[in-house]
Formats: structure tokens, sequence, C-alpha cells
């Protein structure tokens, strides 16, 4: 019964310093890698991916709708090897599909060799049953894609509720 919607974070640049700090303190060796990429999910993954990537210099690629029809005609932006591990970003985690979307999609342009190093999102839904298929599936070593997330669902519903219930007056 509620909807959450992240686009407007763009408006609040301090939250991204404040979600870097959250992420830092939850998941310590989560950047601690070398070959670390990011790959955000269009368009709610990107303010959060381009954020960390410039505050802690970590590059990442972008994936197109669509291969372009002119230039290059790329279906990725971006610089990568074998040898990456992808973290991939999203704002709201409910079923998997646009990862699965994103997944698919670089199958189909035969880049199944992606590694993949964790799931980064704000928040969780808590419907962890087919992105965990979808690890399965995508992950060259079949093992499960960690899920990081910052907050969950049930977390955002128990503050909300703590809130209303509480009384500011004696």
């Amino acid at each position: 019964n509620i909807y959450i919607d992240f686009s407007k974070l763009i408006n609040y640049p301090q939250l991204f310093k404040y979600f870097e700090t959250l992420i830092d303190l939850m998941f310590p060796n989560l950047f601690g890698n070398d070959m670390i990429k990011l790959m955000p999910v269009p368009f709610g993954g990107i303010p959060l991916s381009n954020y960390l990537s410039f505050s802690k210099c970590i590059p990442q690629i972008l994936i197109r709708d669509k291969a372009k029809e002119y230039g290059m005609k790329n279906i990725i932006e971006g610089i990568f090897t074998e040898e990456d591990n992808f973290i991939i970003i999203e704002d709201v985690i409910t079923t998997g599909s646009s990862i699965s979307n994103i997944l698919t999609k670089l199958s189909t342009y035969e880049l199944n060799y992606f590694k993949y190093h964790a799931i980064l999102c704000i928040c969780n839904r808590g419907e962890l049953t087919a992105i965990q298929n979808i690890s399965k599936e995508y992950q060259p070593t079949s093992k499960l894609i960690p899920i990081c997330s910052i907050f969950t669902l049930n977390e955002i519903e128990t503050y909300i509720n703590n809130i209303s219930h509480t009384s500011y007056f004696p």
C-alpha cells in the first residue's frame, strides 16, 4: 500500500552524502575491490550511482534501452573488461524486473561474462525470491548476488508508524 518514489531525490543532493555514510557503515567492504565498477539501472539508479562514482572515484558504465542507430551503435557506454566486478545500483527493488531486464539485455548482446559483486539499493521492498532466481541465472558462478539495502520497506513502515503514534505533548 506504499508507493516509494525516489525520483525527487535529485533535488536533495545532501541526502546522497547521508546515503554514502550509511553505505560505508553498513557495508564496509562493498567498494574494497580495485576491479569494481558501477552499473546503474536506468533511471532510478543513476543519481546514486553518479554520486558514488564521483565521490569514491569508481568508474561506471551506462546501459542504454536500445543500441544507438548511429555512431558506434553502443548498448553500453563506458569501458569494461572481463575482470571487472559490477555493483548494480537501483533505487527501489520490488520484484527485480528492472534488474532482470538489464541482465537479459546484456546476455542478448553476448555480454554474459559480467561478474556481479552486489546489488545496492536505497529501498528493498522485501520481495527477494525473484532477485535470487535472477542471480542464479546471470551470475557466472551461479551463486546469489548479495543485496545491500540501505532501508527495507518494513523499516520505513515501522518508522512511519512510530512517528504517527508519538505524541509531542504531555
